[in-house]
């Protein structure tokens, strides 16, 4: 197995990880991890999330962020390593923007 399937395994191991704990945590909220990229050097991860109320945006991704360290240390035992990424959250916008480019080229 490459280098890259194996960081691209690994990405989804990490994204699963996170969305069933998160959505554990915050059951209140429609949210979706979409995708999770790695460093190079897999030290980082960005974790894409995606909400479906506008107006719970902020909200979602605070709570993501405020969690951060503790899903860290989940996926320190998950993984049984000692180098599982520190996270990052970032608001995935991909679904907004195709639905406004279906408008677009609707009208």
């Amino acid at each position: 197995m490459d280098r890259s399937t194996r960081a691209a395994r690994l990405a989804d191991q990490i994204r699963d990880y996170l969305a069933s704990w998160s959505q554990q945590d915050h059951p209140v909220y429609i949210f979706s991890l979409t995708q999770v990229t790695l460093t190079p050097d897999r030290s980082r991860a960005t974790v894409w999330v995606q909400v479906s109320q506008p107006d719970q945006r902020d909200t979602v991704l605070a709570f993501l962020r405020k969690d951060a360290s503790n899903y860290h240390r989940k996926l320190l035992k998950a993984l049984a390593k000692q180098n599982a990424p520190l996270l990052t959250y970032k608001l995935d916008d991909s679904q907004a923007l195709n639905k406004l480019f279906d408008q677009l080229l609707q009208s």
